[in-house]
């Protein structure tokens, strides 16, 4: 069994969890979660027990986020919060993981997905935008931050996010996300907006070669496009459909969703290792290997774990 919760030099903070003993064999390839803005890697809370039971999970807090609180946020790009989640893996002495990220979270897995392709296994999202100008709410957010403050920005998120009757079942989670967004720097969160608004990452995503796993809701923040338009970019993709869901669907379906993204890891890992081992890469093997996984999936998410607002309605698209 192993605990790291630390820093880098750069000031971010990221926990390490490996609950394998340590005289078994090398447990498989850890996930590396990364949340969104405004709130912390806590986000990933309820997906721990089902993905340690299986392999080493990696959670970062962004900039300015958590206890990355302190880390310098004058300059936020995807660029550099894409070097801040290396970094923390060059800390850790790991070489590969799945990336599971959130809403921004999961803009940042595709952006490193295409720009440092030898790091990710795989690549699973949550209501994630590729285009910024694709994510509405935005210019009004930034607004509402300046003349208003936090608390009527958290309302709006919050709805936003969550389903009322959510919101109803949950209110210790809830008041838990409105506090972590409380702790955001109004003038921090403004910042990271203008750059999911001023990122664009259509030319990247042809670059991106691994399997992506897109898991979405109805989502009133991220427009539908950025899902429809994966397909056209992205050679291994999977969209799965959460209904009954709002944008926050890493948190309020984590059953769900867990289900599916640890599946989906499973199922891939022996056949990316073993041709990242070989010379060369079967590409058609691959692609059939992900048209099985279509059929697989459905099944998979018929037959998956319920929650107390969904059931087990997950459904492919």
């Amino acid at each position: 069994m192993q605990f790291v919760s630390s820093h880098t030099p750069n000031g971010i903070g990221y926990q390490y969890t490996n609950v394998a003993p340590p005289w078994e064999e090398s447990p498989a390839t850890p996930v590396f979660f990364q949340h969104g803005i405004g709130d912390n890697r806590n986000t990933w809370a309820g997906w721990l027990p089902a993905t340690l039971a299986e392999r080493p999970a990696i959670g970062m807090d962004l900039r300015g986020h958590g206890t990355s609180i302190g880390a310098d946020t004058a300059d936020v790009s995807v660029e550099r919060i894409g070097q801040d989640v290396i970094g923390v893996l060059d800390e850790l002495g790991i070489g590969k993981v799945h990336y599971a990220g959130s809403s921004f979270g999961g803009m940042l897995g595709y952006y490193l997905a295409a720009t440092a392709p030898e790091r990710f296994l795989t690549i699973t999202t949550h209501s994630a935008p590729y285009r910024g100008d694709w994510v509405n709410n935005l210019d009004r957010w930034k607004e509402i931050l300046r003349t208003e403050g936090s608390s009527p920005w958290s309302e709006e998120v919050i709805a936003g996010f969550f389903t009322e009757s959510f919101q109803v079942q949950e209110p210790a989670f809830i008041e838990w996300m409105k506090n972590a967004q409380h702790s955001l720097d109004p003038e921090t969160a403004i910042a990271y907006f203008s750059v999911t608004q001023q990122t664009n990452l259509e030319p990247l995503l042809s670059n991106i070669h691994c399997p992506v796993l897109n898991l979405v809701g109805g989502s009133p923040i991220v427009d539908p496009r950025n899902a429809d338009g994966l397909r056209s970019f992205v050679k291994q993709l999977e969209n799965i459909k959460i209904p009954g869901s709002l944008h926050g669907i890493a948190m309020s379906h984590w059953r769900e969703c867990s289900a599916a993204a640890l599946e989906f890891m499973a199922r891939w890992e022996p056949t990316l290792l073993n041709a990242n081992n070989a010379e060369g890469r079967d590409s058609e093997n691959l692609r059939d290997h992900g048209r099985k996984a279509d059929r697989e999936e459905a099944s998979l998410c018929s037959a998956g774990a319920s929650s107390p607002l969904l059931g087990s309605n997950t459904e492919t698209v």
